[in-house]
């Protein structure tokens, strides 16, 4: 288990969603699976509320590191039991939580303090390393890992940002992270692929094409084996 300090104990953002909104977003946030612009539209009138309030509201933008390759290495399973493992683990830290596409995910929740959505953030990074395999808790194939990036945001009153403003930062930050991860996890990787597109293009031959080749060959192989 990890040993990351558990946040002060506040009131949940739930509160301040109406019925009229749980008639409407309900399933959505039972299921977990919400379209980006319903988000922002319900994220901010729920947000200005607890804002009016007087709380102090985090925002968390998730996204899942190399989705992409898990699925094409270790198979859709793998990938699907990373997004359920993401979405669980911020499910437990945070009041409300959707999934926003293919690997995105934002949650929201109240705080006593700004710090405490560090502590928030360093909780949900732990539970998903720890849950998603080996080697210091990570899945790994080749010499890329997976995991999750993550960017959080906070406001009150007093700050007078709008919900699209907080996301937007949250969102920012979050590819900061990632690019941070994306060099820890394999220094040479980047560097490797532009040399590979440089080539490509150089050949005329369009890297998507190619890509899209190496996914054929791939489903070939596997049709072959199966």
């Amino acid at each position: 288990m990890n040993n990351v300090e558990k946040p002060r104990e506040v009131p949940s953002i739930t509160q301040f969603i109406t019925e009229e909104e749980w008639n409407k977003y309900g399933s959505e946030l039972q299921t977990g699976r919400m379209e980006p612009s319903r988000f922002q539209v319900f994220g901010a009138d729920v947000y200005s509320r607890a804002i009016e309030d007087g709380h102090i509201v985090g925002l968390i933008f998730g996204d899942v590191d190399h989705l992409k390759l898990v699925n094409d290495q270790l198979g859709h399973y793998a990938g699907d039991k990373i997004i359920e493992i993401a979405a669980g683990s911020m499910r437990s830290n945070a009041d409300i939580v959707v999934r926003l596409g293919g690997d995105e995910f934002a949650a929201m929740a109240l705080v006593k303090d700004r710090s405490d959505m560090a502590i928030i953030t360093e909780r949900i990074k732990a539970s998903v390393n720890e849950s998603v395999s080996s080697d210091d808790g990570r899945i790994v194939f080749n010499d890329v890992k997976t995991g999750i990036s993550l960017g959080v945001a906070a406001a009150n009153r007093e700050d007078a940002m709008t919900f699209d403003a907080l996301l937007a930062l949250a969102d920012n930050k979050m590819y900061e992270n990632k690019q941070k991860r994306l060099e820890a996890y394999a220094p040479d990787y980047i560097a490797r692929m532009d040399a590979l597109v440089s080539e490509l293009e150089k050949a005329g031959i369009n890297p998507a094409d190619f890509i899209n080749y190496l996914a054929y060959i791939a489903l070939v192989a596997k049709a072959k084996n199966s």
